[in-house]
Formats: C-alpha cells, structure tokens, sequence
C-alpha cells in the first residue's frame, strides 16, 4: 500500500524489482548472485475501465457463453505475453483459483491459504497472439472447471498428503506458460492503518520473473476497473519483429 499521487504510481518501477524475497531452497547469497544476472524487466502495464471491459464483454458474447471481467482481462494478456514467445511453442496461462467458498467451516475472515492453480490448454504461441476474446475466454473457463473440480481438487490433496517433503504443487503444462493472479477481489482499499485511504495497491515482492504478473485492484473512487502488471519475457529472436 503506497502514499503518494495515485496517477504516478502505477507507471513508476515497482520498488522491490531487484529486492529479492528470502527462499527456503535457497541461499541469500545464491539469491545475490541470481539477482545480478538479471536484466531491468520489461513491464506491461495496462489499466482496464469498466466501460472498455463491458465493450468487450459484449464483443466477446457468444450463444450461452458471457466472458467475465478476469477472463477478458486475462485474454488480453495472454495475446500480449504471447508476442514474445516462439509462434510454433506451445503457450498456456496459469491462474489461482479460489477455493474457500467449499470448506464451509471457515470463520468469513479467513485469509489462509485455499487456492488451487489451474492450467488451460495449450495453444500455439502465435495462435494465441492472434485469438480474440471469444475463442480465449472459454479456454480460461474451462481449465477452472477442470482444475476446481471436486476429482481434481481430492487428487490434489491426496497428493499433498502423501508426500514427505512439501514444495509447492503445480500442474504441469508443455512448453511456455504465463502465470496470471487476480488481487481485485480483497478489499485492500479498505485497509487505512491510520493514514487514509490508499492510492495505489502493487506487488511487495520481486517482479522480474519473467511471465508472471498480477490483475491488481484500484480504488473504487476510479472508473477503473483493474489495472495489470506483467512482466514480459526476452522475446526470442525468432519473434522479436512482432514484439512491441
């Protein structure tokens, strides 16, 4: 939660781009010595009215299919992120998803961990960079439903139970994928600490990893909707005239 002008905000560096956050795997010197070998990211920024989502809701309808708001947000990220990857690699977005509505013993503040990550099909890198919101929303829609699904999710657990050390699970995908995650939903607007409402909600960790981003959420003063940060890869060489 940052003080300061709102506007200017989202279109500074994050300030935690080259600080890095401790790993349990790894040393703090071994994260010095990653962090050196990395380039400044390039950063996709992109802001979201409510108008401009609804307009492309409307372009993204198709007969008993209506695009929801993270899936058209996510669909234009993909198109971007996929400009940077070799057209003919296989390219899938992952994205958490929120669980906690299914344990139903849960106090209504809980802010634990009950999330599952989901995968979508993989497409074509190219292909990607040229589909529209009709054809990628779906896409996103279903790898929810298959990953939230009460088969995969008892698999999931199952797995985590049975193993004796505990990395992080995450679903396998061929070739290149891009991780997405909504924070709209938590009402981080709401969380003063006793000096007013704040202007700008980012990331307070390391944003250079490549093909990882975050839908963000904005004040509700805003006509904004959501505003992205996304950090893009290297564009292969193969692809660089495509990329902006």
């Amino acid at each position: 939660l940052l003080q300061g002008e709102a506007d200017a905000a989202p279109s500074s560096t994050p300030r935690t781009c080259r600080n890095l956050i401790p790993m349990p795997y790894m040393t703090t010197r071994d994260l010095d010595a990653w962090a050196s070998t990395l380039p400044e990211p390039a950063l996709l920024r992109k802001r979201f009215t409510r108008a401009a989502l609804e307009a492309t809701r409307e372009a993204g309808r198709t007969a008993g299919f209506v695009p929801t708001s993270h899936e058209m947000v996510c669909a234009e990220v993909m198109r971007e992120a996929a400009k940077y990857q070799a057209q003919d690699m296989p390219f899938s977005l992952q994205f958490p998803a929120n669980l906690r509505g299914r344990y139903r013993n849960l106090p209504d503040a809980y802010f634990g961990s009950a999330v599952v990550l989901c995968v979508t099909e993989p497409m074509p890198a190219g292909s990607v960079a040229k589909a529209d919101v009709a054809v990628l929303a779906p896409m996103i829609r279903a790898a929810k439903e298959r990953w939230t699904s009460s088969a995969e999710v008892d698999a999931v657990l199952g797995w985590e139970v049975a193993r004796d050390v505990r990395p992080r699970h995450f679903p396998e995908s061929d070739g290149a994928h891009m991780v997405l995650t909504n924070w709209t939903s938590f009402p981080f607007f709401a969380v003063t600490l006793t000096l007013g409402t704040p202007v700008h909600v980012a990331p307070a960790y390391t944003m250079w990893v490549p093909n990882l981003g975050h839908i963000l959420a904005t004040a509700p003063s805003t006509d904004r909707a959501a505003d992205v940060i996304f950090c893009l890869p290297e564009p292969v060489q193969a692809n660089s005239e495509t990329a902006p």
